[in-house]
């Protein structure tokens, strides 16, 4: 059987642990396709960093120990970054900065060779939508991540639409994947973070699996983990459950790590102190400025 192929695209960012005076490299597309890799698969990152030194270490931090294949345009403007801080492991999201991905769109030959590939992976948010939807009407089978921005009209026609929910309570997470359903996704999974994940298709029998055991370090990415996991496992023609445990495992190995996927941890930069001093938010000292 060949190997799944993934194109994802979208959102690329330096992920900046504001505590500890460090960033990695990440987003939401950029950690899927990285992961697919680090799961068996054919996986092509493409989006747009901006013309700055944060573009130049997304581009520096692209190796990290995953080998999905890249291309990264340079746009006028500022590359994506998050500030992070950290609870006993679990990372909250203190400011978010998407810089010239938002604008990025595909070229005619890269938007072909992304309906060639069995899945392709996108990032619901606002001025995505219009790419969303000549991607399925294009005929590609689509995965959409809501976890960022919560517009339901994001999932019409896609093959799965994914989003998170921090709740304990299982009802709520079958009426978000039903209401996935109606609002024309074709498959729903809800990731609830330590309390597991639901799955539903067209017959709307919620697959409920638990979150695995894991040695917690650092939960960014997991759920791009988890996306990356299920999509190869469904491209390669198992079903709901086997998909989910597969998300599940994935990103509980991903939680023993610090960033999105392994990677060197580096100091951050004067001019992303001087990017979160602007957003009202003081980094650690870092051990040096570049």
């Amino acid at each position: 059987m060949p190997i799944p192929t993934l194109v994802s695209v979208g959102d690329n960012c330096l992920d900046v642990y504001v505590d500890e005076g460090g960033f990695t490299v990440g987003g939401n597309a950029l950690n899927v396709a990285q992961h697919w890799v680090r799961a068996g698969g054919d996986g092509h990152y493409v989006g747009a960093v901006g013309d700055d030194a944060e573009g130049l270490a997304v581009v520096a931090g692209l190796g990290g120990l995953a080998t999905a294949r890249a291309t990264v345009h340079t746009l006028s403007g500022r590359t994506g970054v998050t500030l992070l801080s950290d609870v006993d492991g679990d990372r909250h999201l203190l400011h978010e900065d998407f810089g010239v991905g938002l604008e990025f769109d595909l070229s005619g030959t890269e938007l072909a060779r992304a309906r060639a590939s069995d899945i392709v992976h996108v990032v619901g948010l606002h001025p995505r939508l219009d790419l969303t939807r000549r991607l399925v009407d294009a005929g590609a089978t689509v995965s959409v991540d809501l976890s960022t921005s919560h517009d339901l009209s994001a999932v019409l026609g896609v093959a799965i639409a994914f989003a998170s929910l921090d709740s304990p309570e299982p009802d709520a997470a079958e009426d978000y994947a039903g209401r996935l359903l109606d609002a024309g996704a074709k498959e729903a999974v809800v990731t609830r973070g330590a309390h597991g994940a639901v799955a539903m298709g067209p017959a709307r029998t919620a697959v409920h699996v638990p979150a695995l055991p894991t040695r917690l370090v650092d939960t960014c990415g997991a759920g791009d983990a988890f996306i990356a996991a299920y999509t190869l496992a469904r491209a390669s023609g198992e079903d709901l459950r086997a998909a989910c445990l597969a998300g599940a495992s994935l990103a509980s190995s991903t939680c023993e790590h610090r960033g999105g996927w392994p990677q060197p941890f580096r100091p951050v930069t004067r001019t992303l102190v001087e990017r979160a001093a602007a957003a009202g938010i003081r980094l650690a000292t870092p051990s040096h400025h570049d």
